[in-house]
């Protein structure tokens, strides 16, 4: 029996709320058997598949399939499955399946559900949920696909939260009690690996929050909140928008040419500076819409989109969904580890070049600083109060030892003056000197002009 990724997966909303715990391996054996029943089935039959195809079919990639595939439907035949049925008021508790028969010489398996889940997969006339297989045949967390299914089931009624207690939660889940004590736990590894994993690869998904009760804040509940379908929106739209014939022909009439808005797009894109326009064309090629693209560019810096498409192509082939993985990444600003060091090191071995750059710059500065120091110093020694100078005077008599030192007088022709009002003075002059010069120095300027004069 061949395996077709678009033939549809049909099942009761019950069984998607039921009460179970498979391994992904086992949910996509499930949802593969139950892409062959047929509408008019009205009752399981045994469903043939060849080892190789299955094993392929699951991504497998095991020198022997058998074995690892024995190991499946043997959990599978023994795997519970429990649902209460609120109208019958009766819990049922049964495996998946009643028989497993491999043909190792003819390469083939043939699978047959328990008969009990009937009810669940047969002659389902309403509140059932139905996809293409190949929409989950691409997950491959333990939990994606119970989340794809949980969004599916409650969008298709119109309903885009639900709230399960924690016990509850548990329960559908299949966890035990003493699993994921601490609820970060949880979310770490059962409800954000699921959201993340539906928006890289379908683009739609959800969000959530904890619902607390008491002093300390106890999470008792939690809420999802799911995306919507494009279609249904549009289908919700058009109930809520209706119009009469003629209203109807007048909006047409109004609405602007396919040439028009082509114009209007393009007016839009001359507007942006060369740097916008290659970030667009590059959401663009990547499947995003040039709407959806124009928000990014709004909404977001360019170093940060850049980063984000950078983190993208290095993860290659393995995104599925390239625009979901990018919105999100940029909603959540992701961080790619070894990308940032690579920029990190650019990063630095840019500002060590530009700092030698400066530095040398400084340098000549300094040069050219030496060369007229004295003159600028005595300058600026000349023009200050003379209360001022007399400290000055002063401390330089105070530092000497030898009174000779300044019998020449205060002034440039006392060399041994001269050099006190040097270092005295160097400081308070660099200031004008640069200011002379046409130069503001920064903070870093500062420290490499000390390193220089040092």
């Amino acid at each position: 029996m061949d395996i077709n990724k678009k033939t549809l997966v049909v099942q009761s909303n019950n069984l998607i709320l039921a009460r179970y715990n498979l391994s992904i391996e086992e949910q996509k054996i499930i949802k593969i058997l139950i892409s062959k029943i047929q509408k008019d089935d009205k009752d399981f039959k045994d469903y043939e598949f060849r080892v190789t195809e299955l094993a392929e079919m699951l991504g497998m990639t095991y020198d022997n399939p058998y074995v690892v595939l024995r190991g499946i439907t043997k959990r599978l035949i023994t795997r519970g499955l429990e649902f209460r049925d609120t109208e019958t008021k009766k819990l049922l508790q049964t495996a998946w399946l009643s028989s497993a028969l491999y043909a190792e010489g003819e390469g083939t398996i043939s699978l047959r559900f328990d008969p009990y889940i009937k009810p669940l997969l047969l002659e389902l006339k309403t509140h059932f949920t139905m996809y293409e297989l190949g929409q989950i045949m691409q997950f491959r967390g333990q939990y994606t696909i119970r989340f794809f299914e949980f969004r599916k089931s409650h969008i298709g009624r119109k309903k885009y939260e639900v709230e399960f207690t924690i016990e509850e939660l548990w329960k559908i889940l299949g966890l035990k009690n003493d699993e994921y004590k601490l609820f970060k736990d949880f979310k770490n590894y059962v409800i954000e690996p699921a959201r993340l994993e539906l928006l890289e690869k379908t683009g739609k998904s959800f969000s959530w929050e904890t619902i607390k009760q008491g002093r300390g804040g106890k999470i008792v509940a939690v809420k999802f909140i799911f995306d919507k379908d494009d279609e249904l929106d549009v289908v919700k739209y058009k109930k809520s928008h209706k119009k009469d014939s003629v209203k109807e022909a007048e909006t047409i009439e109004s609405k602007p040419s396919e040439s028009a808005n082509s114009r209007k797009q393009e007016d839009k894109k001359a507007n942006l500076s060369y740097n916008e326009k290659s970030i667009l064309e590059e959401l663009m090629s990547f499947g995003m819409s040039d709407r959806k693209s124009r928000f990014i560019l709004e909404e977001y810096n360019i170093e940060k989109i850049q980063e984000k498409i950078d983190m993208l192509k290095r993860k290659g082939d393995g995104v599925k969904n390239s625009p979901g993985f990018l919105i999100l990444a940029l909603d959540e600003d992701w961080k790619d580890e070894k990308l940032n060091m690579e920029r990190q090191k650019q990063e630095e071995s840019k500002k060590a070049g530009e700092r030698e750059i400066r530095k040398n710059e400084l340098k000549k500065f300094s040069e050219k600083f030496d060369k007229i120091k004295s003159n600028i110093i005595l300058k600026k020694y000349s023009e200050l109060e003379d209360d001022i100078k007399n400290n000055i005077k002063k401390h330089f008599i105070m530092t000497q030892t030898i009174p000779s030192l300044f019998d020449g007088g205060f002034d440039a022709n006392n060399i041994f003056f001269r050099e006190f009002l040097i270092n005295k003075l160097e400081s308070l002059v660099i200031g004008d000197f640069f200011k002379n010069e046409g130069m503001n120095l920064t903070d870093d300027d500062m420290k490499l002009w000390k390193e220089i004069r040092s």
